[in-house]
């Protein structure tokens, strides 16, 4: 494995996960690799959801710091925000919505174009569900190319039965 990557020797950086929970309305998730040889933080991730099930939003930020050299372009240090929605407005109806903003900058990462504050994609939608069925429309714009997700506006029609089976 190339350097960076915490699998180069045969024990690997320190892996962990942290979940708090309070009830069903509040939880604060916090996902981290730590460098074994330095203990600095390479992946520092933390997400927090308020609401219940059928009303919430939730807030997350992740910060990359790999120590990988510029040959592998898609591990690269980075640094979003993120932050999402969904609001249950009838007994069957809901709208949500979410934003993936870029915070990296040319301090973190010497080949972005970003000033910090760049859209990556947010999303748009309304969905109908009942005890039987699940449909919903979504709008998605990407305001870049990474891997399958070209540029653009796209458009998601879901459909899902529930309860077949039984």
């Amino acid at each position: 494995f190339p350097d960076g990557t915490g699998l180069t020797d045969r024990v690997s950086d320190i892996v962990g996960r942290t979940v708090l929970r309070f009830r069903d309305f509040v939880s604060f998730t916090h996902r981290y690799r730590i460098d074994k040889d330095g203990f600095a933080f390479r992946r520092n991730e933390i997400d927090a959801t308020v609401g219940s099930r059928d009303t919430y939003v939730q807030l997350g930020y992740l910060r990359l710091n790999r120590n990988i050299g510029p040959a592998l372009e898609d591990l690269q240090d980075r640094e979003e925000a993120r932050l999402g929605g969904r609001v249950q407005i009838a007994r069957f109806w809901s709208v949500s919505g979410s934003i993936l903003v870029d915070l990296t900058d040319r301090q973190e990462d010497i080949t972005s174009q970003s000033d910090g504050f760049e859209p990556v994609r947010h999303r748009l939608g309304v969905t109908y569900e009942d005890d039987c069925l699940r449909l919903g429309v979504t709008w998605k714009r990407d305001y870049e190319t990474t891997g399958d997700a070209r540029r653009g506006n796209s458009y998601i029609l879901s459909l899902a039965f529930k309860n077949l089976g039984r």
